[in-house]
Order: C-alpha cells, then sequence, then structure tokens
C-alpha cells in the first residue's frame, strides 16, 4: 500500500511524464503540460523538504521556478 510520501513522489513522476509528453508532443496543449510540470516539481520539491535533502531543495525549487517562467512565456 502507497503511504502519504510515496504517493506524493508517485504523483510528481506521473505528473512528469504527462509534461513532457504534452509539451514535447505539440499537441496544442503545452499550456496543461507546464502545469503538470510545476505540479511535479513542486510535488518532488516537498519530498525533498521532508527527506531534508538539501540539493534536492535547490533543484526542484529551481525547476519549479522555470517551469513557471516556461507556463508564463507560454501564455503571453
Amino acid at each position: 500500500m502507497l503511504n502519504g510520501g510515496n504517493m506524493i513522489k508517485w504523483f510528481g513522476t506521473i505528473a512528469g511524464i504527462i509534461g513532457a509528453i504534452l509539451v514535447a508532443g505539440n499537441f496544442g496543449w503545452q499550456w496543461v503540460g507546464y502545469v503538470a510540470f510545476l505540479s511535479g516539481s513542486l510535488a518532488w520539491f516537498k519530498v525533498s523538504i521532508a527527506g531534508k535533502d538539501e540539493a534536492g531543495m535547490v533543484q526542484w525549487a529551481f525547476f519549479s521556478a522555470v517551469n513557471l517562467w516556461g507556463f508564463i512565456n507560454y501564455v503571453r
């Protein structure tokens, strides 16, 4: 059975995969892909905080910021 931490990890993983497919596939759903990327990176940021993984916190905070930037640039 999945515990809360594993569910967040799986959410982050699946959101990242969906984001990659939607952005790279150019299906006209790129904005949803950016939202998925952002959601996934925020989930992994939460996991890194819970695990006190400083390198992970930096990485996922950076990815979250870049994903938000990508979304903002896309909707302009």
